[in-house]
């Protein structure tokens, strides 16, 4: 905690006085889950991927498969499940991943991001010694902006690595076409692949 700014400080101490966040198992998600995150896709500004109960059932077993950890976040007041995060690890090392919290709660002053961040890392830095936690891949259309936030809020850090993109034959021609105007396209999914074009070359 000391690590962190005051106002961070103060958003997190907020979070674990009206939420509790703690370890949960597989079948919690599965009975209690797909709504949340269905919720949360929903009210990103950009669709980045598809989300119904198929899709999520199949997450859900490629992730026990991995032996993931799962977190769950609890309303205090009535002990609601209104959240959860999937976790990949490994042996010195974990990987958050995919993350649901009803976006009511983004809005109402209990941060819940803060405190489920503050948790895990406490947990998995100082509790269980990990050597590094990361957030993974930024995502191409970056609709969510967690690593801007886990940067300037958490002190991590970007950890760059080579990009490199195989189109279908049609795509790398429409790539090239489009790839002059990216400065005028304005739809989202078209710009967040000339993006990244633009970054491997």
């Amino acid at each position: 905690m000391e690590e962190l700014s005051n106002s961070t400080k103060n958003r997190v101490s907020k979070a674990l006085k009206h939420l509790e966040y703690r370890l949960i198992t597989p079948d919690t998600v599965k009975t209690y889950g797909f709504p949340i995150l269905k919720a949360t896709f929903d009210n990103y500004p950009i669709s980045d991927r598809a989300m119904n109960p198929k899709i999520f059932d199949a997450y859900l077993k490629h992730c026990q498969e991995k032996h993931c950890d799962f977190w769950g976040v609890f309303d205090r007041s009535n002990n609601a499940f209104i959240g959860f995060c999937a976790n990949y690890i490994w042996d010195q090392a974990a990987q958050y991943d995919i993350i649901g919290i009803l976006p009511e709660y983004r809005h109402n002053q209990t941060f819940p991001y803060y405190g489920l961040f503050y948790s895990m890392n406490r947990y998995y830095l100082q509790e269980r010694g990990f050597l590094y936690v990361s957030d993974g891949t930024r995502s191409i259309t970056e609709h969510s902006n967690i690593q801007p936030f886990l940067e300037e809020k958490f002190h991590f850090r970007k950890s760059y690595c080579r990009l490199a993109i195989h189109y279908r034959w049609w795509m790398k021609l429409a790539v090239k076409i489009l790839y002059p105007f990216r400065k005028m396209i304005t739809i989202p999914q078209v710009k967040a692949v000339l993006n990244m074009e633009s970054m491997t070359r």
